[in-house]
């Protein structure tokens, strides 16, 4: 009951960038958006399982970013460092990318200079860690506790699911229990660091 179905005014503004694209004889740059729209789209529509690799959720994490920044131009960049054990531990589907949108919506797009994300994936004593930090607007200490009040955003001309952070925190909780989940803490004018816990169980083809 927690998951949501894809915001149409993403699809919306992501052919209209296409379109655009495809206005300027953009020939190489239309191929790529269509093909991430559609990789993005066959990720979050596939139904046969909850689960998925860490692997499959950082490929689908990279065609959203690209999406946005085929949108957005360098108004921000991604780095990704995954640690190569954890690559095959199983992972709840679109864990990332509402945390991802945060960052770039509410902590990059206001900045007036490029701004970073960064994921970082490792192993710590049978958990899964995952780190992303972003150098945005950060938030105030209300603000914060704003993020974890709020369980679900409407969705806007800029979200691709209606997901949001808290709903993310109950997804992992449900399914693995309140020692997992997520941590935050940000700094206005400095960004953002979220940290999310998992436990570390391999995936099986067909399990959840």
């Amino acid at each position: 009951m927690l998951q949501s179905q894809i915001a149409p005014h993403f699809l919306y503004n992501t052919l209209a960038c296409i379109g655009s694209l495809a206005k300027q004889h953009k020939t190489d740059a239309v191929r790529d958006t269509i093909k991430s729209l559609v990789g993005l789209l066959s990720f979050s529509f596939d139904k046969k399982s909850e689960y998925v690799t860490l692997a499959e959720e950082l490929e689908g994490l990279a065609m959203y970013v690209h999406i946005q920044q085929m949108r957005y131009g360098d108004k921000f960049k991604l780095q990704m460092e995954a640690a190569p054990e954890t690559l095959g531990c199983k992972m709840l589907k679109l864990t990332l990318q509402p945390l991802v949108e945060n960052a770039i919506f509410h902590g990059l797009a206001p900045l007036k200079r490029p701004g970073l994300i960064r994921v970082r994936t490792r192993l710590v004593r049978m958990k899964v860690v995952i780190t992303v930090r972003d150098n945005g607007t950060g938030m105030n200490s209300e603000q914060l506790e704003n993020v974890f009040s709020e369980r679900r955003k409407a969705p806007s001309r800029h979200r691709f699911t209606g997901l949001g952070v808290m709903n993310v925190q109950e997804r992992i909780r449900l399914h693995y229990g309140q020692e997992y989940g997520l941590k935050i803490a940000s700094r206005p004018e400095t960004g953002t660091l979220i940290r999310i816990e998992s436990p570390a169980l391999a995936f099986e083809e067909g399990a959840g």
